[in-house]
């Protein structure tokens, strides 16, 4: 389950980013996900 929120979490942030900067590719975005990732995972 917490998997699950994390990618949940993942996709709503990236969806606000894109909305935010819609000029900024999805690359730009992942590398600002990814420690939101391993602070859920500990």
């Amino acid at each position: 389950m917490k998997k699950g929120l994390a990618s949940l979490t993942i996709l709503l942030v990236i969806t606000a980013d894109a909305q935010k900067s819609p000029s900024q590719p999805e690359e730009a975005v992942k590398p600002k996900v990814v420690p939101h990732m391993q602070h859920g995972d500990k």
